[in-house]
């Protein structure tokens, strides 16, 4: 959380603890960690952790930055969960497609219109133009969706893959979403354990959903089973 949030404030980044000095005491041990720019942090003998920023006077708790869960921007994961969400709607789908050709000018106009919402609206930082690129990013995906969607409609995807796709996709990105929502909570309590399991339900989405497609288009009138 001290690394992000000297991110988002375009300060020196926090790189760790740099020391730890342990003291005996009679009810067990008091630790204190030299923590760089951010002070320092003391565990008292009961196990509890207190962050002393600099003052005037030395240390002071007064001052260290507060580090509460709504002060930490989330904008960038919320936003990897949905198109990562996209991306398991559009592989499905096109994996469905049986009654038409797997390749259309429908769905590379998608596919490229996917890409570049991600690649804008991931790209932000705080300033002025960071809702218009967001937005712009978020306009891209659903012109995406409606593109890969008429797509789906004119190979003639049954409704209970379509179904089934679109609880996928809702799995997909609510899951990432929540991965890091418990990030910030404390759980889990790295952020690269954080990333990994979001690629992992990200990859487990993706090949669900086309799992379902690729069973849909086999199993229809004139597909490859038939």
């Amino acid at each position: 959380m001290l690394r992000r949030h000297n991110d988002d404030n375009h300060k020196w980044p926090w790189q760790g603890s740099t020391a730890v000095a342990v003291q005996l005491v009679p009810d067990g041990h008091v630790v204190v960690a030299a923590n760089g720019n951010d002070g320092i942090a003391v565990r008292d003998a009961r196990g509890a952790w207190r962050r002393l920023g600099f003052s005037d006077e030395g240390f002071s708790a007064d001052t260290a930055i507060p580090l509460r869960s709504p002060d930490i921007d989330l904008t960038t994961e919320y936003l990897v969960g949905l198109f990562a969400g996209l991306l398991a709607l559009m592989a499905g789908l096109s994996a469905a497609r049986r009654n038409g050709p797997q390749v259309s000018a429908l769905s590379v106009t998608a596919y490229v219109l996917a890409l570049i919402g991600f690649a804008v609206s991931v790209s932000y930082r705080s300033s002025l133009v960071a809702p218009l690129l967001i937005l712009f990013g978020l306009a891209c995906a659903l012109t995406a969706v409606v593109l890969t969607v008429a797509a789906a409609v004119r190979a003639r995807v049954s409704v209970r893959a379509a179904l089934t796709l679109a609880a996928i996709v809702a799995c997909t990105s609510s899951s990432i979403c929540w991965i890091f929502s418990g990030w910030v909570s404390g759980t889990p309590d790295d952020y690269s354990t954080a990333v990994l399991s979001a690629w992992l339900a990200g990859g487990a989405g993706v090949a669900a959903s086309v799992m379902v497609g690729w069973t849909d288009g086999r199993n229809a009138p004139g597909g490859p089973a038939a």
